[in-house]
């Protein structure tokens, strides 16, 4: 079983520790995540980030928000999916 030695708080991710060009999806109606929560700190930390002049951090992740998706079902769902397939795609053009 994959889970059995997964704790939450051991697996913390903070924004500014994710890698340039990030991309998180959030299912709002997630039942293992606490997704709103997820989606306000990262959108939070999008719009300080952009208020900051000069600043050196690397960018802010892309958020992709689901509100009616439950956990996992952006695998099966065509416009979630079709989203994760063009951030793919743009990440993966070479940077200018």
């Amino acid at each position: 079983m994959a889970s059995r030695y997964f704790w939450w708080y051991q697996n913390t991710l903070w924004a500014d520790e994710l890698p340039a060009r990030s991309c998180v999806l959030l299912s709002g109606k997630d039942e293992i995540a606490p997704a709103a929560e997820v989606y306000e700190y990262l959108t939070q930390t999008q719009h300080s980030t952009q208020q900051k002049e000069g600043s050196s951090s690397a960018s802010p992740p892309k958020v992709l928000w689901y509100p009616k998706l439950r956990h996992a079902h952006c695998l099966v769902n065509p416009r979630a999916f079709r989203d994760v397939l063009n951030a793919i795609r743009e990440f993966a053009k070479p940077q200018a």
